[in-house]
């Protein structure tokens, strides 16, 4: 495949029946994943890693630019966990967001950085996001059942960023929360037609503000369901 624009691109095509006599490099997404039948919207492998770096660097891990190239080579496991749960984001992006897909991600993004007990996996200890306590362990498998059932119906941008807010509130992780994320934000981005999305890390603290909005948000609406009976608020 020729170079569009002097990018390599991503792109998951079958080659179930390759010929071997075509000439040029392949592209990524093609080596990792032989046999996949479905077209996937195509990103530019430029797209892919400002994605990881911006993601990564919204967490506060400083790697320089130049490692994000290397992928498996790189002797960073937040970029190379990363890299792979972003191909499998890609990879599945189709099929409908389940327990087992985001429990999937968090695994491959943390492997190689938590123990065990850990990686892919939900907590068994509170944590805290500056003033916010994510929900407490016992009720996180309960409300990320309600967050799978909510994926499901989910059409509009507002949904998967509602969708995204939500699984941050919980912060199921004890580490991971933000990557995961923002995964889970544009497998429902692309699953919905809508574009890859990269919050730039210099953008951050809109970022921040727009989840802790949504909390806010959600605070006063349990207080007025509370103080009217179990009513909803219209």
């Amino acid at each position: 495949m020729k170079k569009q624009n002097k990018k390599e691109i991503i792109k998951v095509k079958s080659i179930l029946n390759p010929d071997k006599n075509i000439k040029g490099p392949k592209t990524h997404m093609e080596v990792k994943y032989p046999g996949i039948a479905e077209i996937v919207p195509t990103i530019h492998l430029s797209e892919k890693i400002d994605f990881i770096y911006n993601s990564n660097m919204i967490e506060g891990i400083e790697i320089n630019k130049i490692e994000y190239g290397k992928w498996d080579k790189s002797d960073y496991p937040e970029i190379n966990g990363h890299a792979k749960a972003f191909d499998y984001m890609i990879k599945h992006y189709k099929e409908k967001l389940t327990e087992k897909h985001i429990l999937k991600m968090h695994g491959l993004l943390t492997k190689e950085l938590l123990i065990e007990k850990y990686a892919g996996k939900y907590r068994d200890c509170n944590v805290y996001v500056g003033n916010h306590m994510g929900t407490l362990p016992i009720s996180i498998k309960p409300e990320m059942n309600e967050l799978i059932e909510f994926v499901d119906k989910c059409k509009t941008e507002e949904d998967t960023w509602s969708a995204h807010n939500r699984a941050e509130t919980i912060h199921p992780f004890v580490d991971g929360n933000g990557r995961t994320g923002r995964l889970i934000l544009n497998w429902l981005r692309l699953k919905s037609e809508l574009p890859l999305l990269i919050i730039n890390h210099e953008e951050r603290w809109e970022y921040y503000e727009k989840i802790r909005q949504y909390q806010i948000d959600q605070q006063i609406l349990e207080y007025w369901v509370k103080e009217n009976n179990g009513t909803p608020k219209k």
